[in-house]
Order: C-alpha cells, then structure tokens, then sequence
C-alpha cells in the first residue's frame, strides 16, 4: 500500500475555502488494497486532517475501470467501491494488487 501524490499544475492544486483547505490531486497507488480501505497521510497532502474525499479511481491501461472511493473519516482510509454481480448497492474492493496505473483523481477536503 503506497501511493504517490501529484498536482496537474504545481500548486494549482490547492486552494482555501473558508477555513477548510481543498486539494485537487491525482494519488497514484502501488502495491495492493487492503480491505479496510487505504490509509491516507493528512500531511502528504498540505493538511492536519482530511475531512472528506471525493472523485473516482481509474485502473488498467486506458482507465478502463472505475471504482467509487469513499472516505472513512473514524479510519483516515480511503475505501473503494464498485459493483458486484447481483449485489445490492456497491461493494467494497477486494484485498488484491493493484492493477497497472491505479490513479485517483480526487479532491481532499480537510484543515
């Protein structure tokens, strides 16, 4: 479970909202999903804490899949979700590696 963090312009990416700090980035992940959902460092992101996460997350060459990512904020994890064949609602990730070019483009809400 590592990721890398990247802005699309520099800083850009980061903006203040009121009291709340906003960070548009796109998080590359590595290695493998844990279920439970991945752990998010507030610091890696300019924050003390992430409040809220929203965006999706693209896997496979040619972002072919995507996952719904929901923020466990009693956890600081990142939780992916998706559809499940006869599933009601979404389900989480299994615990498995990472596909090639796991990205989440995602915005952080946080302080």
């Amino acid at each position: 479970m590592a990721y890398t963090v990247t802005t699309t312009d520099g800083s850009a990416g980061k903006f203040v909202w009121g009291n709340k700090k906003i960070r548009i980035v796109d998080v590359t992940f590595s290695g493998s999903y844990a279920t439970g959902g991945e752990t998010l460092t507030a610091t890696d992101f300019g924050m003390k804490r992430i409040m809220q996460v929203v965006g999706s997350v693209t896997e496979a060459a040619g972002q072919t899949t995507a996952w719904v990512p929901h923020w466990d904020l009693a956890n600081n994890k990142l939780k992916l979700f998706g559809a499940a064949v006869g599933a009601t609602g979404a389900t989480e990730h299994a615990a498995a590696a990472y596909a090639t070019a796991t990205v989440g483009h995602l915005v952080l809400i946080g302080r």
